[in-house]
């Protein structure tokens, strides 16, 4: 039997069918992509391109995230604080999240950095101060320093980058201490004919925390021979034959803004292997309280005060106590800080630091107030986060 063809309907089809793919091929050529603003500058004049960045400009000189960015940004200032308030910058894995180049005096604290070639990047530059700055999962480098001398790197957390916590090529008398170098892929560090770099703080301040750190923590005192753990592993952190941290931390370093005291503002860092949480400083009741947590063995905190806030709070006179229970510690001083060190068995435990003159009586009448506040505060400020 012979079949016939509708011609008419084929062309109909046919012409359909090319509408139709003409249609498709238009659409996915007019759909249009996620553009990233483009890189942020901070001007020699202080002004910031483009204007519609989400950071603050106060008075050209401090620079506040209000937001999220996603772009790179290039410091061409002098002389200005960045503060991330924060905030992630987050790359595409390609640039540097922040570059200075030429630049001297100026301080970045507070920003979470990821996804970038390079978290910061330094060349020909000085007198800059990173300070508690997250810098993660980088493609390269966390911090890459080229011809840049007398920085000051200070309770960043380095972690989970492609190549290196930190690189140094040709670079000196560089102040790296109390940050926390985790899990860097190919290694911690990389030195490039770098001298005269400083790594570690004087005792009993210490240096800073390696994960890769197998020395052990038994002995204490500034030849470490003294017996007794101080929270400064035993021997010494090998960078290369010219750089040495002389005294690594044996656990990670936390830092806890405190207010200003003496128009000067303060933080209170603990070392610990503990999980730490829900640090407070409460000036009314003359006390410090925190959480600590772990699992299995023993579980050690060595806070760092400084000695103004010993001296207005306490009279240079406290004591602690854990779960309402005093407990002994050592503690170290120096010009600047006291170092207060004790020790329990993991597990979940609340932390207290007080006057010497509060006897145990005294403190378990006023403990129920105390976690009462606490709670209270707590759940204030979770209402708050939930709100916003």
């Amino acid at each position: 039997m012979k079949r016939t063809v509708n011609k008419k309907g084929v062309a109909f089809s046919g012409l359909m069918m090319t509408i139709l793919i003409n249609g498709m091929v238009k659409l996915s050529f007019n759909v249009q992509p996620v553009e990233a603003t483009g890189t942020i500058y901070i001007k020699a004049d202080g002004s910031i391109e483009p204007s519609t960045a989400p950071i603050q400009n106060l008075q050209n000189s401090t620079y506040i995230f209000t937001s999220n960015i996603n772009d790179s940004i290039v410091v061409e200032r002098h002389s200005i604080v960045i503060d991330g308030a924060g905030y992630t910058l987050r790359g595409m894995g390609s640039e540097a999240g922040i570059t200075f180049t030429g630049r001297s005096n100026v301080t970045v604290k507070n920003t979470r950095i990821t996804k970038f070639s390079y978290g910061i990047y330094l060349y020909g530059s000085s007198n800059i101060t990173l300070s508690n700055n997250t810098i993660i999962n980088n493609e390269w480098d966390g911090i890459y320093l080229v011809y840049s001398d007398n920085n000051f790197l200070y309770g960043n957390i380095v972690s989970s980058n492609k190549r290196y916590g930190i690189m140094l090529s040709e670079c000196g008398n560089n102040r790296i201490f109390h940050n926390n170098f985790i899990n860097n892929y190919m290694n911690q560090t990389c030195l490039y004919q770098s001298f005269n770099n400083m790594w570690n703080a004087s005792y009993p301040s210490g240096g800073n925390y390696w994960s890769d750190y197998n020395g052990v923590d038994l002995n204490s005192g500034p030849y470490q021979n003294d017996t007794g753990s101080d929270g400064i592993g035993d021997y010494p952190y090998s960078l290369d034959a010219y750089n040495q941290d002389y005294y690594p931390l044996i656990a990670p370093i936390s830092l806890f803004d405190v207010d200003v005291w003496n128009d000067k503002p303060c933080k209170v860092e603990i070392i610990s292997n503990s999980t730490v949480s829900n640090f407070q400083l409460n000036k009314t009741q003359n006390m410090i309280i925190f959480n600590v947590s772990g699992v299995t063995g023993l579980g050690f905190c060595k806070v760092i005060i400084p000695n103004i806030i010993i001296q207005n709070m306490w009279q240079n006179n406290y004591t602690v106590f854990l779960d309402k229970q005093q407990v002994e510690f050592r503690n170290w001083t120096d010009e600047v800080y006291t170092y207060i060190y004790f020790i329990y068995p993991h597990q979940k435990h609340e932390a207290l630091i007080v006057p010497e003159s509060l006897s145990t009586i005294l403190l378990l009448l006023l403990f129920p107030i105390i976690t009462a506040s606490l709670i209270v505060k707590r759940r204030y400020q979770r209402n708050r986060r939930t709100n916003s």
